[in-house]
């Protein structure tokens, strides 16, 4: 073969190469939330929705494909709910042609009661509050700590369910020389908790009246099936 004719070759295959158009990685722009539990993710390079297809959030510990509620080239809905293991995530596109880089995003938290308190409340009067009270008025004084269970059962593969999310001391009017501290408190979107734990004392002619104020958090049920490592 001539020098001309490996020349020709040679400049006809890169002209190919250059008009082969590349399939790319996807890439995300932008992640919001739209409605309860759901958001919308826009970038380009998605392609249209198959079987491989997959939304993946890390979570650090693991990484969970969430349900893909609608697919097209430059938009994705998917249901990213709070599934109890932190809500700051990084989400990643994952498709035939590659995986995106990944997009941090906040998952919104849906707390139970909605409006945090300031002063004790009658017990029973909010159905939404899980609430711990302790009194104590002995006139030579006292001192103690008491241990409360906030584990709740953990929602099923697609069902939702409250778990602790935080907690909050209130003391009442007739409190005097006195005073309670938390000295343990469970992590945030716990199912199995260890107790809260509050340590507490007043003084001779002192009296302790405190509530414990337990907020809750809605969260999904983590399906098996959708536990990617």
């Amino acid at each position: 073969m001539s020098m001309d004719v490996r020349i020709l070759c040679t400049v006809l295959i890169l002209a190919l190469v250059k008009l082969t158009p590349a399939t790319a990685a996807p890439q995300i722009s932008s992640i919001k939330p739209v409605r309860s539990n759901s958001a919308v993710i826009q970038g380009q390079g998605f392609g249209q929705a198959c079987r491989e297809c997959e939304i993946i959030a890390d979570f650090g510990d693991f990484k969970y494909a969430y349900t893909v509620e609608s697919w097209n080239a430059r938009r994705i809905v998917a249901k990213i709910a709070d599934i109890g293991h932190g809500n700051r995530v990084r989400i990643s596109v994952q498709t035939p042609t590659g995986t995106s880089p990944p997009m941090t995003y906040q998952i919104p938290i849906r707390q139970i009661p909605k409006r945090r308190l300031k002063t004790t409340v009658r017990p029973g009067s909010m159905p939404d509050l899980l609430l711990f009270e302790h009194r104590s008025n002995l006139t030579v004084g006292d001192k103690g700590e008491q241990q409360y269970d906030v584990s709740q059962l953990a929602p099923r593969c697609g069902q939702t369910g409250y778990v602790f999310d935080s907690a909050n001391l209130v003391y009442g009017r007739d409190t005097r020389f006195g005073e309670a501290k938390f000295v343990a408190l469970p992590h945030a979107g716990c199912s199995r908790c260890r107790p809260i734990r509050v340590r507490w004392y007043h003084e001779p002619t002192g009296k302790l009246h405190y509530q414990v104020h337990v907020y809750r958090r809605e969260i999904e049920g983590i399906c098996p099936a959708q536990v990617r490592r």
